[in-house]
C-alpha cells in the first residue's frame, strides 16, 4: 500500500476542523493520541518513515529536542490553549509535507542530526 501524503493531510484537517466526531474529549491531548494511533496504523502497512520525519521537522521547527517529549508535546508547549494548537496541526502538517516532498526520510534525519537545538528548562 502506498501512503499519499495528501490522504493524512485531508484526514488531519477532518480531525482538526470537527474532533469531536473523532475523540471523545476535545484536548489536543486527544486529537495528537488519535493521530498517533492513525500514524502506527499506517506504518503497519508500508514501511514509510514519513513519521518520524515528522517528529524529527516538529523538533526542528520548534527547536527542542528531548526523548521525553513529543512532537505533541513540543506543538503544545507552543500556544496558550489546546485549541490553539489543534487549529496548528493541519497548518504545521502541510508545511511539513512540503519539506518531505523536497527531501528524503534520510535528509531530513540527517538535518535533525547535525541541528544545534536549544536546552529545555
Amino acid at each position: 500500500m502506498d501512503i499519499q501524503p495528501e490522504q493524512i493531510e485531508r484526514h488531519i484537517h477532518f480531525l482538526c476542523k470537527r474532533p469531536g466526531m473523532y475523540v471523545e474529549e476535545i484536548s489536543f491531548k486527544s486529537v495528537a493520541t488519535h493521530l498517533e494511533g492513525y500514524f502506527v496504523g499506517l506504518m503497519s502497512l508500508t514501511d514509510t518513515k514519513m513519521f518520524s520525519s515528522w517528529r524529527y521537522w516538529v523538533a526542528m521547527k520548534y527547536g527542542i529536542w528531548d526523548c521525553a517529549w513529543s512532537w505533541s508535546r513540543t506543538i503544545r508547549s507552543s500556544v496558550d490553549t489546546d485549541d490553539e494548537a489543534i487549529a496548528m496541526l493541519p497548518i504545521l502538517f502541510k508545511e511539513f509535507i512540503e519539506k518531505y516532498r523536497t527531501s528524503s526520510d534520510l535528509k531530513i534525519e540527517e538535518e535533525h542530526m547535525s541541528f544545534n537545538y536549544r536546552k529545555n528548562t
